[in-house]
């Protein structure tokens, strides 16, 4: 698993030993930046990592959160729990739009469940400041 992960250039691709197997990317091990889920997220959605058809087709019918008749958002959220500091919640994904398509990989501080709405809440108001969801 490590090595795909360093193929596809996803962050320290630390999966950990094998108890860790169903955790890694729940806790301190994967340890990704906003930049590089931008960078991985793009190639995914541009269909250049080395992956299957079959593979990207079930990526993208997972990952499928929100459409108009204009638009399709593809995301997912995440949050990484750290016995040594603040959690963090991510929202990553991609708006797909006839002329274009946005990646966003956005992470903030997550002191609590309280917070957990504003992963997506931030993500859709920066999109929406840029006019993303516009689609021609």
């Amino acid at each position: 698993m490590s090595a795909r992960l360093i193929g596809y250039d996803y962050g320290n691709a630390n999966v950990g030993a094998l108890d860790q197997l169903t955790t890694y990317w729940l806790d301190d091990t994967l340890k990704i930046s906003a930049i590089e889920q931008v960078e991985f997220l793009s190639k995914l959605a541009l269909e250049r990592l080395s992956l299957s058809q079959a593979t990207y087709s079930a990526a993208r019918d997972i990952m499928v959160s929100d459409q108009s008749t204009t638009w399709v958002m593809r995301s997912k959220t995440g949050w990484r729990h750290s016995d040594e500091s603040m959690d963090v919640g991510w929202y990553i994904g991609w708006l797909e739009c006839p002329s274009d398509d946005y990646v966003v990989a956005m992470n903030i501080d997550m002191p609590d469940t309280r917070s957990l709405s504003q992963r997506k809440d931030i993500a859709y108001s920066v999109l929406h400041y840029i006019a993303a969801f516009d689609c021609d």
